[in-house]
């Protein structure tokens, strides 16, 4: 695994981890269209696993500069994220 699959990979289980935090605030929502505004716990599952592996399938074909733009946008997202309170609770 190369240096950007593996930064692709450790925000993308924090964003799944935040993501998952949702849940325990009401006030809050989900701002992915893809998954809803209030998605279940499966939903997310199912986003997340169905994004880790389209990434890990298209990766080897993706130029660097596109790999680091997802990952900067990744970033992005889990510190948005970390700023409305979600957390990577385990």
């Amino acid at each position: 695994m190369d240096l950007t699959a593996a930064v692709f990979l450790a925000l993308h289980i924090i964003d799944y981890r935040q993501t998952s935090d949702i849940h325990n605030h009401p006030e809050l929502w989900e701002t992915n269209p893809i998954i809803g505004r209030h998605p279940s716990q499966g939903t997310v599952n199912r986003y997340f696993i169905g994004t880790t592996a389209l990434y890990f399938g298209t990766e080897r074909f993706m130029p660097n500069t596109l790999k680091w733009a997802i990952n900067g946008y990744s970033l992005a997202n889990v510190v948005g994220n970390h700023g409305i309170g979600l957390r990577i609770n385990f």
